[in-house]
């Protein structure tokens, strides 16, 4: 089907990381508006991630990953 053509495209270029148990206590510390974007965080962090691809970025405000917009990375 056309979603699974899709996925493999984005994981081509991607990577998708493992949540451990300490990426969970870490993104209770952050204490951010969204759990899963400080869990998200959290993980990138720990895997040395260069960027974080997202439609919201206003939520990673206080990150120190680079945040993209995916029309942005897109453009590459």
């Amino acid at each position: 089907s056309t979603s699974y053509r899709i996925m493999e495209k984005i994981l081509k270029i991607t990577s998708i990381i493992p949540v451990a148990e300490t990426d969970i206590l870490t993104a209770m510390t952050l204490k951010w508006n969204d759990f899963e974007d400080c869990v998200q965080y959290a993980a990138a962090r720990r895997n040395g991630i260069d960027c974080i691809i997202t439609n919201n970025i206003k939520d990673f405000k206080n990150s120190i990953i680079p945040i993209m917009l995916p029309a942005d990375f897109c453009k590459g």
